[in-house]
């Protein structure tokens, strides 16, 4: 799957595929010398760059963070001189420090395509980190001496954002602390008529269901992305005097933590 320039890439990791179609018969390089004629390259990735987003501590290795896996796929052309001996060895390079190590192992499939798992390195401290994916064909396992390959080098940026921590004021006294991840909802009790305060760490937007016969949600004139401040009240019961909080984080969604609180 090629994706654009704004590619999220999930906790899972990426899948980086190449298409490999061998000229002249054969297919992959080997070690030169002894008269070994050298193999070169030619790739063309389907994107031009690779944009991807997590958070810090986002949990690696899971399908339970809705975000979908990010695929970039490219063509390698192989020119294989006649004469030529020997299989090359495939891996992918990381110029920078955005994926956790600096070389990856390629793995081959039957159809003629290879992958490689590339996981974003989640416990780097929150910013903006670029550096550049490459492939390579090399004639042994220390790779010392690549086989010439051309456009086989794809930039990234890797954007890695705080994770959500916040704390939960009733009637001004701390009654909680929430972050992202997935917990179920945590559960609070409150007067009827109780101020409820939740500062964050990062701008997030608490989603709530309004409506008659609900708990209703008066927003304070002074409640801001990072300090939501807000009224709870109910005009009487039996009505539902419980109500959920979820949060939602623009620009890199996260597991939404979220709180219930039941008004006495």
């Amino acid at each position: 799957m090629a994706v654009g320039n704004k590619a999220r890439l999930s906790a899972v990791g990426a899948v980086l595929l190449a298409m490999l179609s061998a000229c002249g018969g054969g297919g992959g390089g080997g070690g030169g010398g002894g008269g070994n004629p050298t193999p070169s390259f030619a790739v063309s990735f389907q994107t031009a760059e690779l944009d991807a987003t997590v958070f810090q501590g986002q949990a690696v290795g899971t399908t339970s963070f809705v975000s979908p896996d990010v695929t970039v796929s490219a063509n390698v052309q192989a020119n294989i001189p006649a004469g030529y001996s020997g299989t090359p060895y495939v891996r992918l390079v990381d110029s920078g420090k955005g994926f956790g190590k600096s070389a990856f192992t390629v793995e081959s499939h039957s159809d003629g395509s290879y992958s490689a798992m590339l996981t974003p390195d989640v416990t780097l401290a929150p910013g903006t980190y670029t550096g550049n994916l490459s492939l390579q064909f090399c004639p042994d396992l220390t790779c010392t001496t690549p086989f010439a390959a051309t456009g086989a080098t794809l930039p990234y940026t890797l954007t890695v954002g705080a994770a959500l921590a916040a704390q939960i004021y009733i009637n001004g006294t701390l009654a909680a602390t929430i972050a992202a991840g997935n917990a179920p909802p945590l559960q609070l009790d409150a007067p009827n008529g109780a101020s409820i305060e939740i500062t964050s760490n990062i701008p997030v937007q608490w989603q709530y269901s309004a409506g008659p016969n609900l708990v209703h949600v008066t927003v304070g004139s002074d409640s801001t992305s990072t300090d939501f401040r807000a009224t709870l009240s109910l005009d009487s019961l039996p009505y539902s005097n419980e109500i959920q909080l979820s949060a939602y984080t623009p620009g890199i969604a996260q597991e939404s933590p979220a709180v219930n609180v039941t008004l006495q």
